[in-house]
Formats: structure tokens, sequence, C-alpha cells
């Protein structure tokens, strides 16, 4: 339960950052600080902090990729997350509500 709670909330996270706070950081590629040059993934973070705050044109003027890389992290993310509520309904049983209804009632007598 504990995995399934971490992924459906991951989302909601990201959105509460504000982008802004991405861009104030000083950069965190290895290639641009070792090399002084962007890599095809530098700005990806921020393009993606963009999308989920609904600002597309800026999202796209950060990294042109994130058109491919967005719908290619949304597809993972999805496939992780049904995998772990499979995973959590075979624990379960995949009854949650009998189950609570059956302690209810082993509870009461």
């Amino acid at each position: 339960m504990g995995r399934l709670c971490i992924y459906a909330a991951a989302p909601a996270a990201i959105a509460l950052v504000p982008t802004a706070f991405l861009e104030s950081a000083g950069p965190v590629c290895l290639i641009t600080n070792i090399l002084h040059t962007h890599c095809p993934g530098c700005g990806i973070t921020r393009a993606v902090s963009c999308i989920f705050h609904g600002e597309f044109a800026d999202a796209f003027h950060c990294n042109k990729l994130v058109v491919v890389v967005f719908p290619l992290l949304c597809h993972v993310y999805f496939q992780a997350l049904k995998a772990e509520y499979k995973i959590f309904l075979k624990q379960t049983g995949g009854n949650i509500i009998q189950e609570k209804e059956e302690g209810g009632l082993s509870g009461a007598a």
C-alpha cells in the first residue's frame, strides 16, 4: 500500500514545486558542470515542471525533447502504477471491501 500511495502522490508533489524554484537552482547536469556545454537532456526537468503547471510554450522553450520525453514518462509512470496496483490486489485478495466488512463483524463479536 505504501508504494501505491507514493506513486499516486508523486504527480501532486511535482505540481506543488514551482518552476521558478527549479530555475533559481544551479544546473545539476554533470556534462554542463564539467564541459560547460548543454547536453540534450538539459532543461527537461524544468520542461516537465512547466507542463505540470500548464505552461506548454515555456516547456517547449526549455527543451524541445519534452514532446517525446513527457509522453514516455507518463507511459512508464502508469505502467508502474498498474503493476503496483496488481501487487496490492494480490496481497489483499482482490476484495478490499469484503475484508473490511469481515473485520468489522469479527471485531464486534
